[in-house]
């Protein structure tokens, strides 16, 4: 993949974390914490 591709779809994951923060349980922030940690083992939160 492009790296113009994975800067997208990372930004594209950011905007979704960051509404699933605001609007629902902190679960789903969680999880999706975990989930881009396992696209990108490189991410720290």
């Amino acid at each position: 993949m492009r790296p113009t591709a994975v800067r997208l779809s990372y930004l594209i994951i950011y905007s979704a974390i960051t509404r699933a923060k605001s609007t629902a349980s902190p679960a789903t922030a969680v999880s999706a914490h975990i989930i881009m940690a396992s696209i990108n083992p490189s991410i720290i939160f």
